[in-house]
This record gives structure tokens, C-alpha cells and sequence, in this order.
């Protein structure tokens, strides 16, 4: 091997190690630094838990489309789904209004990858078929240039479906297909559709944009995107059932490492940085798109530690946000009609010296003095106002048991089925012990998909759920549901954020209850020098310690998470941004304050120019 090859071999393996933690970094960076421009533009920092979560499900969350010729075709939830729906969410972004630009790509996008497709197929060429798909690629994007104005944000589509046809070409141009392995891109041209997408994503931004060109980032992720998963994983899939070894062939099944996952993220960096070097990072309008409420409890931790920072005039605004958080949301869970800004706490069951409190710390954080004293005393009114409003409406937050008895209907709902299913499998199979490995031909890879599958299944149960119903059945049964910080039902991606730790136990039980099942009808594990019974029955209790060990070890940590969060949230829904809440009952909420509302000490009296209590309410 030559030193060309050796130096080319190193950076590759180089790149693969270290990329993919960059993209992380430059992501939690950007989401968390830079967090205003981020929100604007479609990335809440939930939106890193989705992609880490992603990761997980791209190494067993694979949804079975069909068969194909003794082949199985599947769609990985986390290297490929994930980064469809988050794409498709972006269009509110960068091509506003979503509900006319996204089904107008949608056509435009399909009638280009079914004309590409036939190319492939019907082309036995490979230097024609590139040159058939460029040109496909080239009329669509000419086709959505020529669109009406009238049909809307047409020139922000075509955009989309140019940048897409190039990454498409790109991709196409650079990958292969090796059979019965999968699809492959060499270093370093898989680095090529993804830069080049950003960085012409950039330079159009102000043309698109004017000074929104921050819009200009998601557009890069949406149509690498898209780009990618036809131009490698759809155009390049033919020749892999053409091979006499068959296999379950997986849309975005490369784990973290797939370029359908990857490749989006690293366009994302690229138009961001780019931007950040021209300058032109401006933070577009937010108007019409929702965004997420502040939480109250975060906003006192931040006001807390900006008072003994000594930037008081920041902690004293940060208190005053922080209190009427606690209002805005105490109306939202009480289902309280909206009040005025200058008086967040009008109509809410609360005592007498709230409201002149609440004047009392506008006022100072408007006018001053901006001294430490004041400070920390507006740190001090912020956290009884907060802490009042958490007395008031914890009361529609689920209880533990409640939650745990959800929980284990909704498994009962989702296993069940599934072991009919691996019943029906193992017991139609040559042999019972040949299904468990490659021996077992069709079978085994049936069983295999019937594995991966449910783990993508149960896991949807769950995702759906949630983002259409607001509950699941088990929830429904025990009078609870899920709501984001706005009180409304969550979308697919905040609920996929939500469900992500479930992954643990979904994967223990899609794993460990097929091989449970063989055993119990009667398949043999032998290992040499040791009885096939004996075996067996340390086999079965291995199983079932790994069922215990991950139910048992995801609940405690579920348990400790509710009881020691201040809105009972456990770490999905920490992450998620979300609320497990009783059923509403308006027989139910608070007709007076908690008694135990004291007002603090010291804060009660107004500054010059605020009104008294009984004014304000």
C-alpha cells in the first residue's frame, strides 16, 4: 500500500472518530450559547435530546416496511424518520406558511425521486444513469423555479428543491452498493453534498431573506436531508436484492455514523459558521411561531445566581420574568383566561400581598436602584411568587403510582401482541433451535425483523400517542395525560424527546423475550462440556435479569427524577419540556390561596409609584 493510500486511510478513520463528537459539541454549543438565534430558527435545546435520542433508536429501532424476494426492507426510527419529521417541521422557518410550501415540495421532491428511480432501474449503465439523474435532478429544480407566484413561498421551495437535487446528485455520484453489506461512501467524498449545502445555503440567505438570513440554516438541514435519503438510500438500494445473500436492509441504519443522520447536522454547522463569517447572523422574526414558555424554576435559578454575580440590574430582570412565568403558568395549568401584562396574578386564588409584591419588583427592575440589596431581595420576591405558584397547581401533576400503573398497562398492551406475533414465528419454523441463528434461513431474518420491529412499534406507540391523543391507553385508563409548557398536546418530535429513556426497557423486552420464548418451546442452546438443560435454565435466568435490570433501573430513575422535581417531571420529560397532568376536573382547583402563603419577609411594602394590593386585584 502506498503512503498516498496510508495517509488517506488515517485521515478517514480520524474523521470518523472525532466528527461526529463535534457535531454534538457544535450543536449543545449553539443551543445553549447562542439560544435566541438557535429558538428562532426552529432548534429548541429539546432538539439536542432528539438527536441524541436518535442515536439510540438508530441501533435497534427499525421499522419493517415489507419483503422483497426473501429480503426485508426497513426504516430506521432514529437514522431516518427523526431527521424527516424534524425537516419537515423546519419549513415553518424557512418557508413559511408550512401548511402550502411542504406539500408543494412533497410533490415536487416524490415526482423527482420516482423519475430518478426508474433511471436506476431501467438504466444498466452506471455513467448513464448519473447523467439520467442529473438531468432529472436539473428539471426538477427548473420546474419549481417556474412555479406561480401564487401558489406562495414558491421561491424559497425552489431553493429547497435545488439544494436538495444537488446534494441528491452529490450523494448519488459518490456512494455504491455492495451486496449483501449495504450502501457505502467513501472518505472524503461523503464530506462534499453536506458543505456544499450549507455553504450555498449561506450565500443565498440574504437573497431569500433579506436581513433574516439566520432563516438560511435550517433550509440547509432540510434539504441535506432529503438529498441524502434519495440520492443514496432510496436510488441506491436496487442491487442489493439482486445478491443471493439475504438480509434485513435498513433506510438509515448506519447508527450515528449514517449520512442521512450525519450529513444534516454537518450542513446545519457549516451554514451557521459560514454566516458567522460573513457577518450576517441575524435573528429572524418569530412572529406566528410558537415558542416555548419559560420555566419558571429555571429563571429563579438564574436570577438567584445573578444576584451574587453582582449584575443586579440582569438578576432583577431575570427575577421579574420569573414571576410572572410562575403566573402565565399557573393560569395555564388552571385553565385561568389571560390576563394584563402589569398584572399576571388578576384573577388566580391568591392572597392579598402578591399582587403588590409582583408591582413592587416590576417597578424596581424597570427603574432601579440596580443595587446588590435589591437584588437579592427581588431573587427573594421571585422565589416566594414561584414557590406559590407550584402550591397552587401541583395538584394537577400525576402522581407516582398513578404514572407506574400507566406504565405497566401500556407495556402489557404493546408486549402482548408482539408475543403472539413471535409465537406465530417460532412455531411455523423448521426448527425452534434453527431460528435462533443463520441456520434458520428466512425464519431467523423473520424473527430478527420481528425483534427490531417491535422495538420501533412499542416505541411509536408511545411517540404517537402522545403527540396526537395527549395520553396512551394506560394513561387514558388512569386519568392522566402528557401537555407541553403550553399547555397543548406535544408534536411527534417533543414526544420522541419524551419517550427516548423507554428505549432501554423496549430494547431489554424486544432482545431478551423472542429467545425467552424459543426456550420455553423447547429450543436447545448446547455448549460444550455443559448439559443442554443446564444451559438452557442459566440462559433463561440471564433473560430475565436483563428484563428486571432494565425495568427495574429506568423506573428507579423515573421515581427519583418525579419525586425530586419541582413539576414531578422525570428525565424525558425534563428533557422534552413536558407535564404528566391529572385529567382536568375544574372541581378540583383551588378556590382560595394555599394557607401556607405567607408573603417574605421584607418584600411586601411597594416602591414609590406602585399600587396597593386590593388596587391591583
Amino acid at each position: 500500500m502506498d503512503i498516498g493510500s496510508n495517509l488517506l486511510n488515517i485521515s478517514a478513520i480520524t474523521v470518523g472518530v472525532i466528527l461526529v463528537p463535534l457535531l454534538w459539541l457544535f450543536l449543545f454549543l449553539f443551543l445553549w450559547e447562542d439560544r435566541a438565534y438557535a429558538q428562532s430558527i426552529g432548534f429548541e435545546r429539546w432538539t439536542f435530546w432528539l438527536l441524541t435520542a436518535a442515536v439510540v433508536l438508530s441501533v435497534y429501532a427499525e421499522t419493517t416496511l415489507f419483503p422483497f424476494d426473501g429480503d426485508y426492507l426497513a426504516i430506521n426510527i432514529g437514522g431516518a424518520v427523526i431527521p424527516l419529521v424534524l425537516s419537515s417541521a423546519l419549513f415553518a422557518y424557512f418557508a413559511p406558511p408550512r401548511s402550502r410550501s411542504l406539500p408543494i415540495f412533497l410533490s415536487i421532491f416524490a415526482a423527482e425521486a420516482a423519475a430518478a428511480f426508474a433511471v436506476v432501474v431501467l438504466v444498466p449503465t452506471p455513467a448513464v444513469q448519473a447523467l439520467g439523474v442529473v438531468a432529472v435532478a436539473a428539471l426538477a429544480t427548473l420546474g419549481a423555479v417556474a412555479l406561480p407566484r401564487s401558489l406562495g413561498p414558491t421561491r424559497e421551495v425552489a431553493a429547497l428543491v435545488g439544494l436538495s437535487s444537488g446534494v441528491l446528485v452529490l450523494t448519488f455520484v459518490v456512494s455504491s452498493t455492495v451486496p449483501g453489506v449495504g450502501i457505502e461512501v467513501e472518505f472524503p467524498q461523503y464530506l462534499v453534498g453536506p458543505i456544499a449545502a450549507g455553504a450555498v445555503a449561506a450565500i443565498l440567505g440574504s437573497y431569500l431573506y433579506g436581513s433574516e438570513t439566520g432563516r438560511a440554516v435550517p433550509l440547509a438541514y432540510a434539504a441535506t436531508t432529503f438529498g441524502v435519503i434519495i440520492g443514496a438510500d432510496l436510488l441506491r438500494q436496487p442491487p442489493l436484492y439482486a445478491s443471493s445473500l439475504k438480509g434485513l436492509y435498513v433506510i438509515g441504519g448506519g447508527n450515528y455514523s449514517d449520512l442521512v443522520y450525519l450529513s444534516p447536522l454537518l450542513a446545519l454547522a457549516v451554514a451557521y459558521l459560514f454566516l458567522r463569517y460573513m457577518e450576517t447572523t441575524h435573528v429572524p422574526a418569530t412572529d406566528g411561531i410558537p415558542l416555548d414558555p419559560t420555566s419558571p424554576y429555571g429563571a429563579l435559578a438564574e436570577a438567584v445566581r445573578s444576584s451574587f454575580s453582582g449584575t443586579s440590574e440582569a438578576s432583577l430582570a431575570i427575577s421579574r420574568e420569573a414571576s410572572h412565568a410562575a403566573a402565565d403558568q399557573a393560569r395555564i395549568l388552571l385553565r385561568a383566561p389571560p390576563a394584563r401584562a402589569d398584572r399576571p396574578w388578576q384573577g388566580l386564588p391568591v392572597p392579598g400581598w402578591v399582587a403588590a409584591d409582583q408591582a413592587n419588583l416590576d417597578l424596581v427592575s424597570q427603574r432601579g436602584p440596580f443595587e446588590r440589596v435589591e437584588a437579592e431581595r427581588g431573587a427573594q420576591t421571585a422565589r416566594a411568587l414561584v414557590g406559590l405558584g407550584r402550591r397552587l397547581t401541583m395538584f394537577r401533576f400525576a402522581t407516582i403510582p398513578r404514572r407506574a400503573a400507566a406504565y405497566a398497562i401500556d407495556l402489557l398492551v404493546v408486549v402482548l401482541p408482539a408475543i403472539l406475533v413471535w409465537y406465530e414465528i417460532l412455531i411455523h419454523a423448521p426448527s425452534v433451535t434453527d431460528a435462533l441463528t443463520a441456520a434458520g434461513g428466512p425464519t431467523s431474518l423473520f424473527l430478527l425483523a420481528a425483534s427490531y420491529g417491535f422495538i420501533a412499534y412499542a416505541f411509536l406507540y408511545f411517540a404517537l400517542l402522545s403527540s396526537i391523543l395527549g395520553t396512551s391507553v394506560g394513561k387514558w385508563i388512569c386519568g392522566i395525560e402528557v401537555r407541553d409548557r403550553a399547555g397543548q398536546k406535544p408534536g411527534f418530535l417533543r414526544s420522541t424527546v419524551r419517550e427516548s429513556p423507554k428505549l432501554i426497557a423496549l430494547s431489554a423486552l424486544g432482545i431478551s423475550l423472542p429467545i425467552g420464548l424459543a426456550l420455553a418451546l423447547g429450543a436447545s442452546i448446547t455448549v460444550s462440556g455443559i448439559p443442554a438443560s443446564i444451559t438452557g435454565a442459566l440462559l433463561e435466568l440471564v433473560l430475565v435479569g436483563i428484563v428486571a435490570l432494565a425495568l427495574g433501573v429506568s423506573g428507579a430513575v423515573a421515581v427519583v427524577a418525579v419525586s425530586i422535581s419541582s413539576e414531578r417531571q422525570r428525565i424525558g420529560d425534563l428533557w422534552a419540556g413536558t407535564w404528566v397532568l391529572r385529567r382536568w376536573v375544574a372541581s378540583a382547583a383551588p378556590t382560595s390561596a394555599p394557607a401556607s402563603s405567607p408573603a417574605p419577609a421584607g418584600s411586601a411594602a411597594p416602591a414609590e409609584g406602585a399600587t396597593s394590593a386590593s388596587t391591583v386585584l
